[in-house]
């Protein structure tokens, strides 16, 4: 059984980013630290999704690891270390990994991402 993973930065009060979809508010907490457990996290993960709009704002490539963009044109993009994909069920894509190499996925992503996720079950 595939498990799915959403690790979030989010304020107390819901807050994700800026009106104008930025999360410079993130930086203080950036500084210095432990990491809040990400290494641990990551090292865990083998799959990571991530919605057009985190990936439009940080170009993120994760390594040694499957890497999904879900986008409504993924014919605008072109990377050769992601997989941009139109997905109609997030469900039937998510079945669709190949079970030997998707064991843990990291969702990635903001409020309409995850609204999918959370819709499909």
């Amino acid at each position: 059984m595939k498990k799915v993973t959403l690790y979030i930065a989010q304020s107390l009060d819901s807050f994700v980013a800026t009106k104008d979809l930025w999360v410079v508010w993130l930086d203080k907490f950036n500084e210095g630290g432990d990491g809040y457990g990400y290494e641990d996290f990551l090292k865990s993960v083998d799959t990571v999704i991530q919605g057009s709009v985190t990936y439009n704002q940080f170009k993120t490539k994760h390594e040694r690891k499957e890497n999904f963009v879900f986008t409504s044109k993924p014919e605008n993009y072109s990377d050769e270390w992601i997989n941009f994909v139109k997905v109609d069920s997030v469900k039937d894509f998510i079945e669709w990994l190949d079970e030997k190499k998707s064991k843990h996925i990291w969702l990635v992503g903001g409020p309409s991402l995850v609204s999918q996720f959370l819709n499909e079950g």
